[in-house]
């Protein structure tokens, strides 16, 4: 009787405040799952993009084979989804940063299940090397956009950090899982159903990542597309130049004009973005010995990642 006789005494707001309390642990365990399942959303579309950069790779003589891909052309079936990658993921950020991140992945990720299919319906090698070449345009836009959706999931800068830190982690597996799942496919059906795999992976991925914010920028930045074309030019003619020089040699001058190619658009990047009121990449940002050294050592260990990446089944 006395507990009756309390909770019958309580006053309304005492009473919310019990309930309330009570709901909190709950509230929480919701929003826990929630955030668990849009990182997820996050992880498992840059899991794919770094999949199919290694995937493809042990698949290359049953490529040739089935396709009767000439000995210049087959390194491209992998190549061209990694030159434009490159080239266009500064570009995708600023298109994020512009059009919403969580619309941005989105799209993108619709467009990797799609094109993924057209791929696996190659009937040639240019196709395929077609095909490939969109999908690193696919894969650029998902990059970006995920780093902005993992600043808005977690605000608290340690919390951030912690999940970039497993986000990077966790999508790595898919470049060191590539070539051990391409050889399962490829002896089960033959090198087609490498691409089947993305479609599933595209489709839940999408339905994950319904749960991150699809919150826009009230002030978007102004696009320097000036600076977006230099930028794009300079990283697709750098990334092709290296990618050619790894795989067929420095005797050839393709490699050579690529590269003259990239540093004419980086001095003309210099040059115009000094000029703009909003800059892609800012002057001053470039002048911190730190950020230049991080810039100098991330280039060298991404150009080994992705040439050790790529060398099994040249």
């Amino acid at each position: 009787m006395g507990l009756i006789d309390t909770a019958a005494d309580a006053t309304p707001a005492e009473t919310a405040t019990a309930v309330g309390a009570r709901a909190t642990p709950a509230k929480e365990g919701s929003t826990r799952r929630r955030t668990r399942a849009a990182f997820a959303g996050i992880v498992a579309g840059n899991f794919m993009v770094l999949l199919d950069a290694s995937i493809l790779n042990v698949a290359l003589p049953d490529v040739r084979t089935d396709l009767g891909a000439s000995a210049a052309a087959l390194p491209w079936t992998v190549d061209a989804y990694t030159v434009v990658f490159a080239g266009l993921m500064l570009a995708s950020g600023a298109v994020a940063d512009r059009w919403g991140a969580r619309r941005v992945y989105q799209s993108a990720l619709a467009l990797f299940g799609l094109i993924s299919v057209l791929c696996a319906l190659a009937p040639d090698a240019g196709f395929l090397i077609g095909g490939r070449a969109l999908l690193g345009a696919a894969a650029a836009g998902m990059v970006p956009a995920s780093l902005a959706l993992l600043a808005g999931l977690y605000p608290d800068m340690k919390e951030r950090a912690k999940a970039i830190g497993a986000w990077a982690g966790l999508s790595c597996v898919g470049l060191a899982v590539g070539p051990v799942l391409g050889g399962a496919l490829v002896a089960l059906g033959g090198w087609r159903l490498v691409f089947v795999v993305n479609p599933p992976i595209a489709l839940v991925t999408w339905f994950l990542a319904r749960g991150l914010s699809a919150q826009r920028p009230s002030r978007p930045r102004r696009f320097d597309l000036a600076g977006l074309v230099l930028f794009t030019v300079g990283l697709s003619a750098l990334t092709y130049g290296l990618v050619d020089a790894g795989t067929d040699g420095w005797s050839r001058p393709a490699p050579l004009l690529a590269l003259a190619a990239a540093a004419v658009a980086f001095g003309a990047v210099a040059v115009v973005e000094r000029r703009v009121a909003a800059p892609v990449l800012p002057p001053d940002l470039l002048r911190l010995g730190r950020i230049r050294a991080n810039l100098v050592a991330a280039v060298a260990a991404n150009y080994v990642f992705w040439r050790t990446a790529s060398a099994p089944g040249r």
